[in-house]
């Protein structure tokens, strides 16, 4: 009795060491997947489409909740948020903003990258949405199912990205905070796009709705036209942003 007592002490030693050890390990192996999002993301800056949707795909299968849960703590609100922008990238909206819910379950730090990223989420994955919506229908739009289908996802969108501004602190990167203006003007752009293709051209009681639900987006998103809050956006970009060029 008295060797079978002393044992436990060593073996709950062992096995907190083994657990610390799988945590390394797994930690370690977590950089890997940290460089297969990087290279995901650079390839598709670069228009590789096939490649960076492969890229995103193998970072969603790696990252599982149970990979997850063994990392260090520090690390799985930034894991969540990797996985959260792969679902989205390779068009599983709702996994994404599932998968971002979990994130900020997990209490990022106040501004940090991770934070603001997890927040943006829904307002990202709305434009993906709508423009998925859009080539069901070879962009046709009627002036109910605009307000059926597509208003509800874009007010939800936007009012995410607006939630994820209002999280910036002193600590937030230039780099999110132009990542967040970018993102913002592409919903913007199909906004626009969607408002402008509602009905056909040349009919009275068409053109007549399209002016009603731009004249709706506008006021819901607080502008006086599209073009002046799309340009409000660009010219918040930093000098050197990547982004600047493509806005």
């Amino acid at each position: 009795m008295k060797q079978f007592a002393s044992s436990r002490p060593l073996a709950s030693w062992f096995l907190a060491l083994l657990a610390l050890a799988l945590v390394q390990c797994t930690t370690l192996d977590y950089r890997n997947v940290q460089t297969d999002f990087e290279k995901a993301a650079m390839a598709e800056d670069g228009g590789a489409d096939s490649v960076f949707v492969d890229r995103y795909q193998t970072v969603r299968a790696t990252l599982t909740d149970g990979y997850i849960m063994r990392l260090d703590p520090k690390l799985q609100s930034n894991a969540l948020m990797l996985r959260a922008v792969s679902e989205w990238r390779i068009g599983d909206w709702t996994a994404a903003r599932q998968t971002a819910t979990k994130g900020q379950s997990k209490k990022p730090a106040p501004g940090s990258r991770d934070q603001v990223v997890l927040a943006m989420i829904d307002g990202m994955a709305a434009g993906s949405e709508v423009l998925a919506m859009k080539g069901k229908r070879d962009g046709k739009i009627t002036a109910k199912a605009y307000q059926a289908d597509y208003q509800p996802v874009l007010e939800n969108g936007w009012t995410s990205l607006v939630e994820a501004g209002d999280l910036f602190t002193g600590v937030t990167p230039t780099s999110v905070k132009d990542y967040w203006h970018f993102q913002r003007w592409k919903l913007l752009s199909i906004w626009h796009d969607t408002c402008t293709d509602i009905g056909v051209v040349g009919n009275a009681a068409d053109t007549e709705a399209r002016r009603e639900t731009q004249s709706a987006a506008l006021k819901f998103i607080g502008a006086a036209s599209f073009k002046e809050a799309k340009n409000e956006e660009a010219r918040s970009v930093s000098e050197n942003s990547p982004y600047r060029s493509r806005m």
